[in-house]
């Protein structure tokens, strides 16, 4: 969790800002929706000041598009592993060239500056306020909302009608200024071990925190034997909104002794800026682990100089563009229930979602494999407004053509004001084995916030559908679930008395797989001071950011293997996990396994608190290669 300060933003940028209607938990574990009163005073924004929007275009063949996302990575299909480049993708999906160019002409006329990227979908459009505001003929604005600044097109946008049928959103006029109020606060899919006073942690292997833990936990070490796969020739990609010392991870891998590629780590600044330090932490750890797992991997870092709709369509769109990458890593997300909270004020543009889906299915079509942290938070992501039971789950990890990662803990010993927890075996996380513990201590309530709602993200979305490749899976339309938090008129409170929950429910399931991400359980990174390379120091951290881009590396150790990139994994992983000899141990008990709501199912596949399971990665890799044979 990080706080805003003197309107900079602390921790991970983009992540799940609540404005006005903000979660706050008490000290007697009480959850509460707070609003304060909306004076909405409307400032003018200065004629000179830069302005970036992006014009999304509707794309051509989206049935066809549909079509060939799956074709590709079935067997059986002819289509199979052909992958497109992003210039033929535009030529079958993308808005065409003269669309473009009549798009362009009309933008320049007012003195605006345009450049598409390759796949034709996004346009990025920069230029003054001014010209802005004579180009889509609206009055753009800054509103101070619940003592915060946001900006807001004040107006309907108004372009000619002869563009109206080639774009499908228009995004950037809204968008965050400062923020001074202490309501309003950001989640990250990185948690740092906090100072819990008599909280200790009691354990023979609570100094195993490098990637070997990840390596042997999850058998990755059978891929290297050969010497061959280890990264050679193929990139990771990371979507960011942060700076990043390289010289951190050059130290880390030397520190942990992974001999790794020289010159292996490039920057995208997709905005064309210098970037922001805050929250950069996040996006060390993203380049550190990564390039633990294939230490000869090229790592490139797409991003941008803060959190914005625009800037996550344009990180996205310029690793599709560029398409060297050969699986994306992102440790971001947005709950839900905060992004429709978001597009009600017009800081997210109504298809966000959409938008975002279709820079996916690119990405997919070209043979790039994505995947996205399911949030810190248990089942609770960003919980906010009429949400039921409160639940709620992040994007764009839910998205259909996104590999969603989750959390586990691992065995372990805890000793928390008196109390001792052994945990056994790997289970999913979530900290309510701590909550007795965690109710007792004499700690500040910020303290307590965090411990009461640490766990994996997991659940069922409400805005995407189920996917075909999660229907018939055993588990995936039924639940079963520790109630733990009672809901009621927007508040959270501690149940007097659990209950299980059982039901059947829609849409898609995440996440997909899960591994060790709970802080104590979790890994070292090695961080220095923003815009210093020099002496830095050891930290331990936790959450599904660190999970995902492990197992992003990991699956390109696979796809290197096979000889080929695998594209969208999750119709091939739902298929494996059904296989006599399936990759995936299932974590499918009932007690002691909890994201905070959700527990396993015996004896079925699927439970949203670790989706199919654990990976055993030289088993996967082994499925990838049979099925890749013809």
């Amino acid at each position: 969790m990080r706080n805003f300060k003197k309107g900079r933003l602390f921790g991970i940028v983009g992540l799940s800002l609540l404005l006005g209607a903000s979660i706050s938990i008490n000290a007697d574990a009480k959850v509460k929706s707070t609003r304060s009163k909306n004076t909405n005073t409307v400032i003018p924004v200065g004629n000179k000041v830069p302005q970036s929007v992006d014009i999304v275009l509707k794309p051509h063949n989206t049935k066809d598009l549909n079509n060939y996302t799956y074709a590709v990575t079935k067997k059986e299909n002819a289509n199979f592993h052909k992958y497109l480049t992003p210039d033929q993708f535009a030529s079958r999906y993308g808005q065409s060239p003269s669309s473009v160019n009549q798009i362009t002409k009309y933008m320049k006329k007012y003195g605006l500056k345009v450049a598409t990227f390759k796949g034709n979908l996004i346009m990025n459009v920069t230029g003054t306020t001014k010209n802005m505001e004579k180009a889509f003929h609206v009055k753009i604005v800054n509103k101070n909302m619940d003592g915060s600044r946001q900006q807001v097109n004040q107006d309907a946008i108004n372009l000619p009608k002869s563009l109206y049928s080639k774009i499908m959103s228009i995004s950037g006029f809204g968008k965050l200024q400062s923020v001074k109020s202490a309501k309003a606060i950001v989640t990250s899919s990185l948690k740092k071990m906090p100072n819990m006073g008599n909280f200790s942690e009691k354990t023979p292997n609570s100094t195993n925190t490098t990637p070997q833990k990840f390596i042997k936990q999850y058998n990755v070490s059978p891929i290297y034997k050969s010497g061959k796969n280890l990264g050679q020739g193929k990139t990771i990609g990371i979507i960011s909104f942060t700076n990043v010392n390289n010289s951190d991870a050059y130290n880390f891998w030397k520190q942990m002794r992974i001999p790794v590629k020289s010159n292996r780590i490039s920057v995208n600044h997709v905005d064309g800026k210098k970037g922001v330090w805050s929250g950069y932490d996040e996006t060390t750890l993203d380049i550190e682990q990564s390039g633990a797992v294939a230490p000869q991997a090229n790592l490139r870092l797409y991003t941008s100089s803060g959190f914005s709709g625009v800037a996550a369509f344009n990180n996205i769109a310029a690793a599709n563009a560029e398409n060297k990458a050969d699986v994306l890593s992102m440790s971001w997300g947005l709950g839900e229930a905060q992004i429709a909270s978001w597009q009600k004020i017009k800081l997210l543009p109504k298809a966000y979602l959409k938008v975002l889906n279709l820079l996916f299915q690119q990405a997919a079509v070209q043979g790039i494999s994505t995947f996205a942290s399911s949030g810190d938070n248990g089942a609770y992501q960003g919980t906010q407004g009429k949400m039921s039971n409160g639940l709620s789950v992040n994007e764009p990890s839910a998205s259909p053509y996104v590999t969603s990662v989750g959390g586990t803990t691992l065995p372990n010993n805890y000793r928390i004001n008196g109390k001792t927890v052994k945990i056994t075996k790997e289970r999913a996380w979530g900290d309510d084995f701590l909550y007795p513990g965690i109710k007792t201590l004499k700690t500040p309530s910020i303290i307590k916030q965090g411990l009461y709602f640490m766990g994996g993200g997991g659940g069922f979305s409400k805005v995407q559908g189920l996917p075909a490749y999660q229907r018939g899976v055993s588990g995936t339309q039924t639940f079963r679930a520790k109630q733990m938090w009672d809901y009621n008129k927007g508040q959270l409170k501690a149940a007097k008395k659990y209950k299980t929950v059982t039901g059947i429910r829609s849409g898609r399931n995440l996440p997909d797989v899960s591994a060790n991400s709970d802080i104590q359980t979790g890994y070292k990174i090695y961080i220095s001071s923003p815009n210093n390379g020099g002496k830095g120091k050891w930290q331990k951290v936790g959450g599904t950011s660190v999970a995902t881009p492990q197992i992003a590396a990991g699956s390109l150790l696979i796809g290197q293997n096979i000889g080929s990139r695998l594209g969208l994994m999750n119709p091939a992983l739902y298929e494996f996990a059904q296989s006599s000899n399936s990759p995936f141990t299932t974590l499918d008990s009932a007690s002691n396994n909890t994201n905070l709501y959700y527990t396993g199912q015996p004896g079925k596949l699927y439970n949203q608190a670790t989706g199919l399971g654990i990976i055993d990665f030289s088993k996967l890799n082994m499925s990838f290669k049979i099925n890749s044979l013809s």
